[in-house]
């Protein structure tokens, strides 16, 4: 039987984990996995149950809460804690505009664009954000002032978006909800530590299934207590609703976890073939290959390429834009174009690929 094939172009991912680029390519245990889930019928509140359970056994905490994405586990857990199991505040969250204690309190700095603002999210679930500090700095001392009697929770963002000098740390942020009794939520979407920051005291901690976990797109929340796990659950009897996870899904998304546990997913291409591949770049007049690390402190090495305009013929910004109209189209990392700078992330790579981005670049060149 001939596939139903979509004609469209082929992209060479280079950017890293990207939602814009589908984020992942799932392997084939969590395919055969989401094929079992989507040829079977099922009771949907029991596999989320037993299926939220099984993830909390392989990560080590109390209770977790399956989402349809890491975006849609933030917007949950705020109406889980504004309209708690209320079930009329569930089905009717946007005519509880005027309960009290819906302020959600965030570093300035952590206030990103990550495809969608953030506060989008936060606002989605009930809440509404309260900036804490500056775009360059923040203070225990400020942050402890913010708190008042409409305080609901204190939301920290791990992430390569946010502001990472002078903020305010996670465990300072944790001393100080727990002397308020607050809660503090932590977006870990692209994290690899399942386990770490819900032991260090974060009351509810959010992942991405597709993300460094490689899974269908989904996601999930940790959280401190079953009485937490069911409360954002309740919250598909309302706003939910319009974010379910297939139960599809939820099978690839437990296989993959499973799979993570096992063996940490790898890549295809090594770092002898990074070191080759910087070796080529430098050979193009105006192009300066060189390792670096991620900014947010994750264990990732990426090649960062200097472009030097005037020898190459291009700003970083108009090779980045070339590379990306072409076919195949080839995304780099390009946070730091309007510096001059590309960066290839090697995790999505597949093999030969470096050799048609060398190649390109190569092209490129004017």
């Amino acid at each position: 039987m001939k596939q139903n094939i979509i004609d469209v172009r082929k992209v060479i991912n280079a950017s890293g984990r990207m939602t814009k680029l589908g984020v992942s390519t799932p392997n084939e245990q969590v395919i055969e996995a989401m094929k079992y889930g989507a040829s079977n019928y099922v009771v949907m509140d029991e596999l989320l149950d037993v299926a939220g359970g099984m993830i909390a056994s392989y990560i080590k905490a109390p209770a977790v809460c399956i989402t349809a994405s890491a975006s849609s586990g933030i917007a949950l857990t705020i109406a889980s804690l504004i309209a708690k199991d209320n079930i009329t505040y569930i089905e009717q969250l946007h005519h509880t505009k005027d309960q009290h204690k819906r302020e959600i309190l965030l570093l300035k700095g952590h206030n990103v664009n990550y495809g969608v603002p953030i506060e989008t999210m936060v606002e989605l679930g009930g809440g509404i954000v309260k900036e804490v500090g500056y775009a360059n700095q923040s203070t225990a001392l400020e942050l402890e002032t913010a708190i008042s009697e409409e305080t609901c929770a204190l939301l920290y963002v791990k992430s390569h978006h946010t502001v990472q000098k002078d903020m305010v740390t996670l465990a300072e942020m944790i001393e100080i909800a727990k002397r308020y009794q607050l809660p503090v939520i932590v977006d870990a979407a692209a994290e690899e530590d399942l386990e770490g920051y819900l032991h260090a005291g974060a009351d509810y901690v959010i992942y991405s299934g597709t993300k460094a976990l490689e899974g269908p797109t989904s996601g999930f929340v940790s959280t401190t207590s079953i009485e937490n796990a069911e409360r954002i659950k309740m919250q598909y009897q309302g706003i939910g609703r319009a974010m379910k996870v297939g139960k599809e899904a939820i099978y690839g998304l437990v296989q993959a976890v499973k799979n993570y546990y096992k063996a940490p997913p790898t890549t295809h291409v090594t770092n002898k073939d990074l070191e080759a591949f910087i070796i080529q770049v430098n050979q193009i007049n105006g192009l300066t290959g060189t390792f670096e690390n991620d900014e947010a402190g994750r264990p990732i090495k990426r090649v960062a390429i200097e472009v030097e305009m005037k020898e190459y013929g291009k700003s970083a910004i108009t090779l980045a834009k070339a590379l990306e109209q072409g076919n195949p189209a080839i995304f780099t990392r390009n946070y730091y174009a309007g510096q001059g700078r590309l960066s290839i992330d090697p995790r999505p790579l597949l093999l030969g690929d470096l050799a048609c981005i060398y190649a390109r670049l190569q092209e490129e060149k004017a």
